[in-house]
């Protein structure tokens, strides 16, 4: 009988051991994991103090630059970090490449890191040039244009052609009429409205004068490019209408009133317009111009395939009616030298994309 109840004992000692072991096991794993979220709960506020720093530091560099712009000039610049918050290593930098400048926060703790981008342009006005049709105020396109690039309008947007073509997105400032159900393999977006740059002639006048091409009538002009291959800056300061035919121009043609251009081609040369027009421009006989189109006037129509290789810009806030015929390929062009430009913005330093890298 006493041997049974010692091998009772024993079993149930065994029991209250594995039932403790056991037990023990359970708080082990219960702290392990209270450890863990503590662990995990540490280094989420540590990555989240790393990406106010880096933020913090992003915001001072943009608040600096704009703060003395002079003191920045075109590179790379390192600037003193302000904002330790938690972290062991900080960095500023600045790259400014004019009208972009890019700032970059950075926050180090050791165990997490965050870099931050912030890109500004002080120059809004720009955005104008990355277009291929731009207009300061209404646009209206009735005839079948032919577009590579995409299409900012200030205003309204319509399109009335079913047989207009347009690779490239639409943007628009109040309200878009596709009736004419045209091919627009792009997207429509309402867009904030994008500043008009404004461009002085004064300086191609002087080139043009210097040179012995500024003419008082059209005759005169006409009989100067006609049928002729002409490398200069040509000005024609009058009001009347004038058609120039079958001229090859390198470098820039202004004229204060309506032009017509049957024929030729006209390019222009590096940091000028190729065709500035004070009033209305009509493009004929397959006429091509690589460059920059400056149009004041409220038409700009073309027959027989006229080809506009760059872009096409109406700046003056009036409607603008593209109409007839007229391919425009956007051709990118480093308009930030472009003469004559006026560099001064009239607008608020705009923020272009903020990336967390």
């Amino acid at each position: 009988m006493q041997h049974q109840n010692f091998q009772k004992g024993i079993v149930s000692l065994a029991a209250v051991l594995t039932i403790g072991v056991f037990a023990l096991g359970l708080v082990f794993n219960a702290a392990n994991g209270a450890l863990g979220e503590i662990a995990k709960n540490r280094n989420g506020r540590l990555a989240e103090r790393t990406f106010a720093a880096a933020e913090s530091e992003n915001r001072e560099g943009v608040y600096q630059f704009l703060k003395s712009p002079a003191s920045y000039p075109e590179g790379h610049h390192v600037l003193p970090a302000v904002s330790m918050n938690g972290a062991d290593a900080n960095e500023i930098t600045l790259d400014v490449d004019w009208p972009y400048v890019e700032a970059r926060g950075r926050s180090d703790n050791g165990k997490t890191e965050h870099k931050n981008l912030r890109r500004i342009t002080v120059f809004p006005e720009g955005a104008a040039f990355d277009y291929a049709l731009y207009s300061n105020g209404d646009m209206d396109i009735t005839g079948n244009a032919d577009v590579t690039g995409n299409i900012a309008a200030n205003e309204n947007l319509s399109i009335e052609n079913a047989a207009a073509s347009v690779e490239g997105n639409l943007y628009v400032g109040e309200n878009y009429d596709p009736h004419g159900n045209a091919n627009v393999e792009g997207e429509v977006s309402l867009e904030t409205v994008t500043p008009p740059p404004s461009i002085d002639t004064a300086p191609y006048r002087i080139e043009a004068e210097t040179s012995g091409a500024l003419f008082g009538t059209p005759a005169t002009l006409e009989n100067y490019l006609k049928n002729r291959t002409r490398h200069a800056v040509v000005y024609g300061d009058f009001t009347n209408p004038a058609n120039i035919q079958n001229t090859n121009l390198t470098g820039t043609l202004i004229t204060t009133g309506d032009v017509k251009l049957n024929g030729g081609t006209f390019t222009a040369s590096p940091d000028h317009a190729a065709l500035i027009v004070g009033g209305n421009l009509d493009l004929a006989g397959g006429v091509v111009i690589n460059g920059l189109v400056l149009v004041n006037g409220s038409e700009v129509s073309g027959t027989g395939n006229a080809t506009i290789n760059g872009s096409l810009l109406s700046t003056s806030g009036g409607p603008l009616n593209v109409t007839g015929s007229i391919v425009v390929n956007y051709v990118p062009y480093d308009w930030m030298e472009l003469t004559g430009l006026n560099t001064v913005s009239s607008e608020p330093p705009k923020l272009l994309n903020w990336v967390n890298e």
